[in-house]
């Protein structure tokens, strides 16, 4: 009879002693976003939220990863647009002149076009390349299955002048807390953030 009831009280030991879902995911929370911030030690938990986590175009990694890679492509594709517009006005400007000096401006100014076009050509290609992707998987997706917990983390960390403020990240994990399926700040300034990606995501899928 005393081993039964020892054999009891080391069960109901056991189960105290467990961590409740909550303080999985606030653990789990914390040792994701130290690793991406700069000065660890500044640290401090203020809020964490747990809700079941289910499969979407807008927490899918290669869906995101693309849609965070187009957001790139796209400040390139400006940047050489804008050259090349440049090029293509000096190249106007100096067609209406015949000496040799006026000949070589727009030679080069030709030639600076022709570069600047096919790095530009190798940016929209490749900007269509992540919008498929997108597309292949938002067709192929098997969306609202259960997948995990979506973890929303409210924290405080010093940023690069050590000035501490707050931040909000969305963190999406399998149902035991053991692997991290995607990270995402909640910041709608943010080109990584939640919503940055899914107006991306929103373009390309026309939803």
């Amino acid at each position: 009879m005393k081993n039964v009831i020892s054999l009891l009280l080391l069960s109901l030991i056991v189960v105290g002693c467990g961590q409740s879902r909550e303080e999985k995911a606030a653990l789990f929370a914390e040792n994701e976003v130290k690793k991406i911030l700069n000065d660890a030690s500044s640290y401090e938990a203020v809020e964490t939220r747990l809700d079941s986590a289910f499969t979407s175009i807008y927490t899918d990694y290669e869906a995101c990863a693309a849609a965070y890679k187009i957001s790139e492509l796209r400040s390139k594709q400006e940047a050489l647009q804008d050259e090349y517009d440049r090029e293509k006005s000096s190249a106007a400007i100096w067609s209406n002149s015949w000496d040799a000096y006026s000949k070589e401006q727009h030679r080069q100014a030709k030639k600076e076009m022709e570069e600047i076009g096919n790095r530009l050509k190798k940016v929209n290609d490749e900007i269509e390349e992540n919008k498929m992707i997108i597309k292949n998987r938002y067709k192929s997706l098997d969306e609202n299955k259960f997948c995990g917990w979506a973890i929303y983390h409210r924290f405080r960390c010093a940023n690069g002048l050590g000035i501490k403020s707050l931040a909000d990240i969305l963190l999406v994990t399998d149902e035991n807390f053991e692997t991290l399926q995607i990270r995402m700040l909640l910041d709608d300034n943010d080109p990584q953030g939640f919503e940055q990606i899914k107006q991306t995501i929103d373009g390309i899928i026309e939803k």
